[in-house]
């Protein structure tokens, strides 16, 4: 027997929003939500700082995914828990300016990640992700460069 495709039925992606792109572009303070964001490539993309909220952890494994289009210039793009009570886990790989100087930075305890364009990442290229892993918890990865004493972003 061989077998035939129904073509009287679309195929859909279960993945996909209809019709929404996985890379939205920001450029000032926003709060994100999970019903807006999950799964997207937050583009950060101002030289002028600004401050980005997520939604509280519950441990739904929402994944976000920061890309710094523009080297931030003055002020510092800020990613903050949504409550005090959540906090980051996970680490930050930031490369100096020279061969070596390399920043490891590890946060069980940080709400609020701070990228400033010069000591503690922020540069176009930088990558952040983050996951909500448990009530409480967002699990994080940041990949990126720093200048001058490299400097833990997390707080």
């Amino acid at each position: 027997m061989v077998a035939s495709l129904n073509s009287s039925r679309p195929v859909l992606d279960q993945d996909a929003r209809s019709g929404q792109s996985r890379i939205r572009s920001i450029t000032a303070a926003t709060t994100l939500s999970q019903e807006l964001h999950d799964g997207q490539t937050i583009y950060l993309n101002n030289t002028t700082g600004f401050a980005t909220t997520l939604p509280v952890a519950n441990g739904t494994g929402m994944k976000l995914r920061f890309f710094i289009a523009a080297t931030v210039s003055s002020g510092s793009h800020t990613i903050v828990t949504a409550s005090a009570s959540d906090v980051y886990k996970g680490f930050a790989h930031l490369f100096g300016d020279d061969a070596a100087a390399l920043g490891g930075f590890s946060t069980t305890t940080g709400v609020t990640i701070t990228m400033d364009g010069s000591t503690r990442g922020g540069f176009a290229g930088d990558i952040v992700e983050l996951e909500d892993v448990a009530t409480g918890v967002w699990s994080v990865r940041m990949f990126g460069h720093a200048t001058g004493s490299e400097a833990t972003p997390f707080s």
